[in-house]
């Protein structure tokens, strides 16, 4: 399914199909896809002062517990730890695994997580894969390990 972004389409047709793509694809199960249609729904309908269009995003994204705001820019406030985690957590490796590669506690590894999953602002270790893997955060990444 294509997104409306023709110049022939109104901007707020865009925004408001970008809404609705996002309920599919939470529908579907894609929540990391949802995310990003749905930030890129709110700052539509904030560059347009779409009040209507604000509301109806948070209303939804609330209510299926997505962020808004999940970007690159959010990725930057990853501690460098917590970048090594997300490139271990991108290789399919478990907390115990993580631990053992970084030489910290299968504890200490959990937290790194929670604090990748909440400042992503996505829900599960998959979702953070993605996001690493797709976004420009992963162009700028470095080896989660030095050898």
């Amino acid at each position: 399914m294509a997104i409306a972004d023709g110049d022939d389409a109104p901007v707020t047709f865009r925004a408001a199909t970008r809404l609705e793509l996002a309920r599919l694809r939470v529908r579907e199960g894609d929540r990391s896809s949802a995310a990003l249609l749905l930030a890129e729904d709110a700052d539509i309908a904030e560059r347009l002062g779409h009040a209507q269009l604000q509301r109806s995003a948070a209303v939804f994204a609330d209510a299926a517990g997505l962020s808004t705001t999940a970007s690159a820019s959010e990725a930057d406030a990853l501690t460098a730890r917590e970048r090594q985690v997300l490139e271990l957590i991108s290789e399919g490796l478990s907390n115990r695994q993580i631990g053992e590669r970084l030489f910290i506690s299968v504890k200490t590894v959990s937290v790194h997580v929670s604090a990748v999953l909440r400042k992503l602002g996505v829900g599960t270790r998959t979702e953070a894969a993605l996001f690493q893997q797709n976004s420009t955060f992963s162009a700028q990444r470095q080896p989660a390990v030095v050898p």
